[in-house]
């Protein structure tokens, strides 16, 4: 190859790498101007905290829990023990202050506290 012709190659190759990075930036700028319009907003609630506690209750409510929990596998939905308790507040929450009471008149009282370790 002549050092013309190598000149001219080089030269022809210049200019086509030259026209296509053109081209990039006009594809680049013609997709970037069709999206000058902000996406809309999406609002999101605020996921709440979740509290962590620990209580003590007689073992006959534990059995209600697993009495529970196997009424639901029977339904078909599958529940955990927190979401047992938690629909518990919420029925809870809908009755009288009446009703309260007499629920918990007929609950069985239970010492608070860690036991005593006597070891």
């Amino acid at each position: 190859m002549t050092r013309k012709s190598m000149r001219d190659a080089l030269g022809a190759s210049i200019k086509a790498e030259e026209q296509a990075t053109t081209d990039r930036f006009d594809r680049a700028e013609g997709i970037f101007s069709k999206s000058t319009e902000k996406p809309e907003a999406v609002n999101y609630e605020p996921i709440p905290k979740v509290m962590r506690d620990s209580f003590t209750m007689p073992s006959t409510d534990y059995d209600l829990i697993a009495s529970t929990k196997a009424r639901c596998l029977s339904a078909g939905i599958s529940v955990t023990k927190s979401e047992i308790l938690r629909a518990g507040l919420h029925t809870l929450g809908q009755m009288s202050e009446r009703e309260l009471i007499v629920l918990f008149d007929k609950l069985e009282k239970v010492k608070t506290g860690r036991p005593v370790n006597t070891v």
